[in-house]
């Protein structure tokens, strides 16, 4: 378990949008990719790479496909998870 914490936003975000704690937790221990956002943020998640290293690696198929499609935004300042989206998702910055 990493030491991060979650903020009250990314948990109701995290409810709201039906990701399980088990796979932030799983993305915030393997994420491979991540990219710097303004401010002292940082987007944290796992690639199509990383997601097949996983499964080799002795992870249930599920929970890796599972956590593959979810981007957390870290607050690398207070090291708190801020927010909580599905990967799916464009943005500006991805």
């Amino acid at each position: 378990m990493i030491a991060t914490e979650l903020s009250t936003h990314a948990q109701l975000q995290a409810q709201r949008r039906g990701i399980a704690p088990r796979t932030l937790d799983l993305v915030l221990a393997y994420a491979d990719k991540s990219r710097k956002l303004p401010g002292k943020a940082r987007a944290l998640w796992i690639s199509r790479k990383g997601r097949d290293r996983l499964v080799w690696s002795g992870f249930a198929a599920s929970e890796v496909e599972r956590a593959s499609g979810v981007r957390l935004i870290v607050d690398l300042r207070d090291d708190v998870v801020v927010t909580v989206e599905h990967a799916t998702a464009r943005r500006a910055w991805a």
